[in-house]
């Protein structure tokens, strides 16, 4: 799914993924290096620590989110309807630019992974 979805995207790219074994057969490997993706494997049980979108990136997501509901009560709604869904989500990726390239070096950054 990830070597489709990247193919116009220039080369060398880095695959993050967590310390899972199953991710890391030799075929995953070794299609990896076939398509340029440089796999950095996080090491087991310290994902807590070092999944770099945690630190920072999701922590703010559900601040941001809880705001909106908020936000959206207050405007007189009693519950969230379906047909509202879409407009609140807007608001969290368009209008609160929660996954902002900003928050997510930041991310990267405080979690001791990659230095900007």
């Amino acid at each position: 799914m990830f070597i489709p979805a990247t193919s116009q995207i220039n080369r060398p790219l880095l695959l993050i993924v967590d310390g899972y074994t199953a991710h890391a057969t030799i075929n995953v490997i070794q299609l990896l290096n076939e398509n340029q993706i440089i796999c950095l494997i996080l090491s087991p049980h310290s994902t807590h620590a070092l999944q770099p979108l945690d630190v920072v990136l999701f922590n703010n997501l559900k601040t941001d989110w809880c705001h909106i509901i908020e936000n959206y009560m207050k405007g007189g709604n009693k519950s969230i309807k379906k047909a509202h869904i879409p407009e609140l989500i807007k608001k969290l990726f368009i209008d609160k630019q929660s996954f902002s390239t900003t928050r997510i070096l930041s991310s990267f950054s405080r979690s001791g992974e990659f230095t900007q």
